[in-house]
C-alpha cells in the first residue's frame, strides 16, 4: 500500500501483480452524500461502476470509524474508472486508508 497525499486529498494505491486500484477521499464535517471524481488512464473503458465505489467506500470509513473510535465523514471520492475491478477493494482499501490516519502513518506527497 502506498499512502500519499494531494492538498486536502488523501490517497491510498494498492497494486498486487496484474491488479491495481487508486483511492482519494476528502472528508468532512458532516454526512452527506459525497462528490464523485472519476479519472482515466490511457483512455480506456471505465471497468468500475460509481455507485458500487461510493457504497464499499461508505461501508468501509463506517466499519473503520467503529473499529477505531473515529468520526470520519467523506465528502469526496476520487478513483480511476479503469481499474482493475472489483467488488470489495474500495472497502479495504478505505478501512486502511482510515487505519492509516488514526496511527498517524505517513504521506508522501502527490
Amino acid at each position: 500500500m502506498h499512502f500519499s497525499r494531494d492538498n486536502e486529498w488523501y490517497q491510498i494505491s494498492r497494486i498486487t501483480g496484474p491488479t491495481h486500484n487508486k483511492l482519494g477521499l476528502k472528508f468532512g464535517q458532516s454526512e452527506g452524500s459525497p462528490t464523485i471524481e472519476t479519472l482515466s488512464v490511457d483512455d480506456g473503458e471505465a471497468t468500475i461502476v460509481t455507485d458500487v465505489v461510493q457504497q464499499q467506500v461508505l461501508q468501509g470509513v463506517a466499519e473503520a470509524n467503529a473499529e477505531f473510535g473515529t468520526d470520519y465523514h467523506v465528502a469526496a471520492i476520487r478513483y480511476v474508472v479503469n481499474d482493475t475491478p472489483s467488488s470489495s477493494v474500495y472497502r479495504l482499501l478505505a478501512r486502511f486508508l482510515i487505519r492509516h490516519l488514526t496511527q498517524q502513518g505517513a504521506f508522501t506527497n502527490a
